[in-house]
């Protein structure tokens, strides 16, 4: 068997700084105050300070490599375990969320709409 094994739970101690964003920006409420995670990411990479950022960033960048090798249903159970009550529809999703923490901004589908 040649798949590579990787851990399939996370810890809050192995990702502090990105479980209290998931905690403090992705709560209960989350959804009625934005319309995606990544208005979410967006608005804590407006409201934090450089230290912040910087290890969140290492976070979720340690979390993305993580989770692209998990189904849908571990990373959605992970991130749930880190304190996220966001349900993401595709991994896609969750990926364009962890960029977009990365401050890497990816295109959204809604960007091509003008009103």
């Amino acid at each position: 068997m040649n798949e590579r094994k990787t851990p399939a739970t996370v810890s809050r101690n192995d990702y502090p700084k990105f479980s209290e964003f998931l905690r403090g920006y992705l709560h209960q409420d989350a959804a009625e105050e934005y319309d995606t995670a990544d208005e979410a990411a967006e608005e804590f990479l407006t409201d934090a300070d450089s230290d912040e950022k910087t290890t969140l960033q290492k976070e979720a960048r340690k979390f993305l490599q993580w989770s692209e090798r998990q189904s849908l249903a571990a990373q959605n159970s992970a991130l749930k375990a880190l304190g996220s009550y966001w349900t993401f529809d595709t991994p896609a999703e969750v990926t364009r969320f962890l960029q977009t923490l990365l401050g890497n901004h990816p295109k959204h589908d809604e960007d091509e709409e003008e009103d």
